[in-house]
């Protein structure tokens, strides 16, 4: 049964132990007292803040879902397998400041929820996902400097990151 008096004590606490998280990893000056208030100065000193604003831009073709999505070095995003009414093989990159898409390299195998990692040499990793029911293991590589290679990565080849 919650009382008046444990309620209290297990905000005191939560309140100590995040106070002392907060200063062991220097975000705060010192740890706070007891009798401070949550939303003392701090909080009411901080500026007003706008909330963002979302805008259409272009559309990807086909429509995907289950997709991975990319950041590259040069600001274009690579999105890449996905489903629509079934897995894809397609790519597509999205250039931010034209606001287009253009069709990129398929991969070799049809991808739905892959992962995609980008790897310091600014290629793409494109790994595992599933196909009707089958899970894969498999990886491929996007090599942007290319911008049109999607190519696998044979199964008896280990990838090494340099």
């Amino acid at each position: 049964m919650r009382t008046k008096s444990t309620s209290r004590a297990a905000f005191l606490i939560a309140r100590v132990l995040l106070g002392s998280a907060l200063y062991s990893v220097g975000l705060l000056p010192a740890s706070p007292g007891l009798s401070q208030t949550v939303t003392g100065t701090i909080a009411s000193k901080a500026p007003a803040r706008t909330p963002g604003r979302w805008t259409a831009t272009g559309s990807m073709t086909p429509r995907r879902y289950d997709q991975t999505a990319t950041l590259l070095p040069n600001g274009q995003v690579l999105v890449a397998g996905g489903g629509t009414f079934g897995p894809l093989k397609s790519a597509e990159l999205y250039d931010p400041a034209t606001a287009l898409w253009t069709v990129t390299g398929r991969m070799t195998t049809e991808r739905e929820v892959p992962t995609a990692t980008l790897l310091p040499n600014s290629q793409v990793l494109v790994a595992g996902g599933a196909n009707d029911g089958d899970v894969f293991a498999s990886a491929e590589l996007y090599r942007s400097r290319h911008r049109r290679s999607l190519r696998p990565i044979p199964a008896d080849h280990s990838v090494h990151v340099q």
